[in-house]
């Protein structure tokens, strides 16, 4: 957010721990807000947001930030999340992805999403569509878990899958 000059927001309970013990170190156009961590107070937070900016961290890429970026394609918001397990594995053209570790292309996507209307609106539909025909929660967690094998698969190199449905 330090290379972008859009207003931003987060709770203190999405920071490091660090970041949250030191207000300072956030950059001055991120307010922090109260957040009571209700799902109300969350749909609270979200209904007000222009778009969610989910950046996950690599060394917590297994679900991280999956329930937030689901409520927030829910009530039709553009999310923009890290490419990964999380959202790579069920999504595609529903959320804006950046790679991992790169705060370049990050501020990047968020400029292009705040001051492109039309690719933030084609983005917060197709997402709210897929929240509405994303089924019950077995089936969403389903495919998280398909999503991580996947992931897992392509960074070790062996077909975890596989050898899964060569043991059934």
């Amino acid at each position: 957010m330090k290379r972008v000059p859009y207003p931003g927001a987060t709770s203190i309970l999405s920071l490091p721990e660090k970041l949250a013990r030191k207000p300072g170190l956030l950059p001055k156009n991120i307010r922090l807000l109260e957040d009571e961590n209700t799902q109300e107070a969350q749909v609270r937070i979200l209904s007000r947001a222009k778009l969610v900016v989910l950046p996950i961290l690599t060394s917590n890429m297994a679900a991280s930030g999956l329930s937030v970026g689901l409520n927030a394609m829910g009530l039709g918001k553009c999310v923009i999340t890290t490419e990964g397990p999380a959202f790579s594995g069920i999504c595609s053209n529903e959320v804006l992805f950046v790679p991992p570790g790169d705060p370049v292309a990050l501020a990047e996507m968020i400029r292009r999403a705040w001051e492109d209307d039309e690719l933030r609106r084609v983005t917060a539909t197709r997402a709210h569509e897929y929240a509405l025909k994303s089924g019950g929660r077995d089936e969403l967690y389903q495919r998280i878990i398909d999503a991580i094998g996947f992931w897992h698969q392509s960074r070790i190199g062996v077909s975890v899958m596989r050898r899964f449905n060569e043991a059934r």
